[in-house]
């Protein structure tokens, strides 16, 4: 089976939603099936590159528009021009698209066009759409329409739609009225385990906390670093930020002010020293209220890491399948925030129990169960495909 995967999102940065669909292309890889995936990229090359688990990968050249975009987008011609370059030459079976926005909308128009079996996931929140957008904070309703209004556009061509969790579902349903949708877990991603940790740098018997992700308003790091502002000293907890984003400065200010001796920006990193920063933690922190899964909550549980967060979006229904999370009420409020982080740090018997869950909970969502339900899916629609045809 040839899938074809495309996403709006830039490369070579590595969110969430990235990790999952390079995870896919490359299990379906290792099942023996083939897999591409297009999306767009800064520079001037056009040309099949390997990129991540030897995923062939088309790349489109974007440009910024500052009003619209903090990331390269890629016009409607140049997406669409592409899509049939690669569609004559790869002729995929199933077209996989992970985004609504040119790339996703032209992919979907092609296979359409061409008779092909197509997928539309949905994996953005209007959260999401609000913070990438320039114009987002100045006025919010404008991103989160326009990517309603570009779900609602490509759930009229896709053969199907799907989402990770039942939030996402929901959602989903919500934009593009009472559709079906189905739902399958990103899965667990598989990260390489090493003898040795990423020793705590303010000494051996302090715990460390850990985030992993984007750094953008949506993700609420600004009530985590005031929340670490209340623990004192003798509570001995460090936190450890992974990854970048637009709202890094800001972050560091807050961060300055409020908690400089227990945080630690380490910024992008790789698998490998990704791996290193899970297994160094006690504590996975995730404030975000704006998930519609949370790939790095997934992973921490592999890891067996309790998980911190609010009672909001998939976060909560991660706590209730996971049994892996100390939740609080409002996402907005760092002093319940700090008073989960001092009971974890203070009863290590909750931790214990905590992380005991987790890695019991990451079995039941491993990335190889999440490929066989999707391979089952794209059975479906090529025998849906046929049977129409030979109608």
């Amino acid at each position: 089976m040839r899938v074809l995967f495309a996403s709006d999102n830039y490369l070579p940065v590595r969110g969430g939603l990235v990790r999952s669909m390079c995870g896919l292309a490359g299990k379906l890889i290792e099942c023996s099936d083939e897999a591409i995936m297009i999306v767009p990229t800064g520079s001037n090359s056009d040309a099949v590159n390997t990129w991540a688990q030897e995923v062939p990968l088309v790349r489109i050249t974007g440009k910024v528009i500052p009003p619209i975009s903090r990331r390269p987008l890629v016009s409607p011609i140049s997406a669409r021009r592409t899509m049939c370059r690669v569609f004559a030459d790869w002729k995929p079976d199933v077209v996989h698209v992970m985004t609504p926005f040119f790339v996703g909308r032209a992919a979907l128009a092609t296979a359409k066009m061409l008779g092909i079996p197509s997928v539309l996931a949905v994996h953005l929140t209007p959260a999401n759409a609000i913070a990438h957008s320039a114009v987002g904070r100045l006025i919010p309703s404008l991103p989160a329409a326009i990517l309603a209004n570009a779900y609602r556009s490509c759930g009229r061509i896709a053969d199907l739609v799907a989402a990770p969790s039942q939030t996402g579902s929901l959602y989903a349903r919500q934009i593009l009225g009472d559709r079906s949708v189905v739902v399958i877990s990103n899965g667990v991603s598989e990260l390489p385990r090493h003898s040795s940790v990423i020793s705590n740098k303010r000494g051996s018997d302090r715990l460390a906390a850990l985030y992993v992700g984007r750094l953008s308003r949506e993700k609420r790091l600004d009530v985590l670093l005031k929340a670490f502002g209340q623990l004192s000293s003798s509570e001995k907890l460090e936190l450890v930020i992974v990854g970048d984003g637009p709202d890094s400065a800001r972050l560091m200010r807050i961060a300055s002010r409020n908690c400089a001796e227990q945080v630690r920006f380490v910024g992008p990193v790789s698998d490998d020293q990704l791996a290193q920063y899970y297994q160094s933690a006690n504590i996975f922190c995730m404030p975000s209220p704006a998930e519609l899964e949370c790939v790095a909550a997934l992973e921490a549980l592999s890891f067996g890491l309790p998980i911190v967060a609010p009672g909001a979006g998939a976060l909560a229904e991660l706590a209730m399948w996971s049994g892996a999370v100390r939740q609080y009420e409002r996402a907005d409020s760092a002093d319940q925030l700090a008073r989960c982080l001092r009971q974890l740090v203070s009863d290590k018997l909750s931790r214990d129990t905590l992380a005991h869950h987790a890695l019991e909970a990451s079995r039941q969502r491993s990335i190889s169960a999440s490929v066989e339900k999707w391979r089952s899916v794209y059975r479906r629609l090529q025998d849906h495909c046929t049977s129409e045809e030979a109608a």
